[in-house]
């Protein structure tokens, strides 16, 4: 399983991830420092809020590029072959590849967690009065919940590769289901609200625990406003999204050992 997780990070790292993402970071710092002097009165917000914002992009971004076709791509090139041909079992596979996944996203998210420091130290030192809102644990804790979040979909995007053929059908699913998670709460708060929609709401409350809900380890709003979450929900939120991609790893594990390769 080691070896499959240092293989599918240096893939990541061959695909230029990580350059990218510097480059990424560079420009995300450029930007804030830029924009964030529009808005004067709430420069504090606007600034954690973007970078946030764009850390969870470079998230998404890294998601829905590498990961969908990484499974793919060793059976289209059979390297699958001899990777298994190695005594390593298809769950171990499984395995192993989310966790060079896992470890691809924890670095780059570290390197835009560190290179967006810069310009909010730059403007806090320069400019204290606009910060007194502004909360590092917050804001530190929001980047966490977004870089677990990432690694849910992760998880969700092996459980479907586990079982489809073609990178582009696993990109579809995994889209949907993140839309569908990231949007479910707002829309079950909206129909509950009305009589009208009373069916559509009980069959969206049965929905809720089926499809993981990705807008529970979103945290940006509250960390750009410097307001600590509470923990217990926080927690809560974290413990739901590591359980729930660890039921979806077994279960991909066993789907793909039985799976027959072309």
């Amino acid at each position: 399983m080691t070896q499959v997780c240092f293989i599918t990070f240096l893939e990541g790292v061959r695909n230029r991830v990580l350059y990218a993402i510097v480059i990424f970071s560079l420009i995300i710092m450029f930007l804030s420092a830029v924009f964030a002097r529009f808005f004067m009165q709430d420069l504090s917000k606007v600034i954690a809020d973007f970078n946030l914002g764009a850390m969870s992009l470079a998230g998404l971004l890294i998601s829905f590029s590498v990961s969908v076709g990484l499974v793919a791509k060793d059976l289209d090139r059979r390297t699958i072959y001899f990777v298994l041909g190695r005594n390593i079992s298809r769950r171990r596979y499984i395995f192993g590849k989310f966790a060079g996944l896992a470890l691809l996203l924890i670095s780059a998210y570290s390197i835009i967690f560190l290179l967006t420091h810069v310009p909010i130290l730059l403007m806090k030192s320069a400019m204290p009065g606009y910060f007194k809102s502004f909360s590092w644990n917050a804001y530190a804790l929001a980047a966490f919940a977004d870089l677990v979040k990432c690694i849910f979909l992760n998880a969700v995007i092996i459980f479907f590769s586990s079982f489809v053929t073609t990178s582009f059908t696993v990109l579809i699913f995994s889209i949907l289901i993140y839309i569908a998670g990231q949007s479910l709460a707002e829309v079950l708060m909206y129909v509950s609200a009305s009589d009208a929609y009373a069916e559509l709401a009980g069959f969206l409350n049965i929905v809720k625990y089926i499809v993981p809900d990705f807008s529970s380890l979103d945290y940006k709003t509250v960390a750009a406003n410097g307001i600590m979450p509470p923990m217990e929900i926080y927690a809560g939120s974290i413990l739901y999204a590591l359980v729930y991609s660890a039921v979806l790893l077994v279960l991909a594990g066993i789907i793909f050992s039985r799976r027959e390769f072309p």
